[in-house]
């Protein structure tokens, strides 16, 4: 999509914040784990209260990588709340950086917004990050019955 000179601010902006925190998405059924990795932990969590104040979550942040770079963590949501969450984020963007070059233009700032989120939306990376196999070795030591005596008695 090409740009008109007014836009380049916000979509600088835009690829800007997305470039800082690699945004990974692992669908899960009906849920999604959104997987967060960047250099810093700071950059990470702001990320993900980025989502949390847009409504993208209401989910604890969990970390896969904490120790050193790249930071790796992913929180839960589901696909309408993730881009409900970026169109919002979107259009706080768009309003503070470029506020006044829409006003009196058709349709407002939401037919660029959209377009943006489309982009957003299309730039976010499906990929398998969560891992459900067993990480433990399990033993069985005897076998636990459960008998009535009776059974065996000659007592009947």
């Amino acid at each position: 999509m090409v740009f008109p000179w007014h836009c380049h601010c916000l979509y600088t902006l835009a690829k800007k914040i997305y470039e800082v925190v690699k945004i990974i998405l692992h669908r899960e059924g009906t849920n999604t784990a959104v997987g967060l990795v960047g250099d810093t932990k700071q950059e990470v969590i702001r990320r993900y209260f980025s989502f949390w104040n847009h409504k993208g979550t209401s989910g604890e942040l969990y970390w896969l990588k904490d120790e050193a770079k790249p930071f790796v963590a992913y929180f839960w949501s589901d696909e309408k709340r993730i881009k409900a969450s970026i169109k919002s984020v979107t259009l706080l963007e768009a309003m503070n950086c470029m506020g006044k070059e829409f006003k009196g233009v058709k349709g407002g700032f939401m037919p660029f917004v959209n377009d943006m989120v489309e982009i957003k939306l299309s730039e976010l990376t499906p990929e398998t990050f969560l891992d459900h196999t067993a990480r433990y070795d399990f033993f069985n030591i005897g076998v636990i019955k459960a008998e009535n005596k009776t059974d065996y008695s000659d007592d009947k």
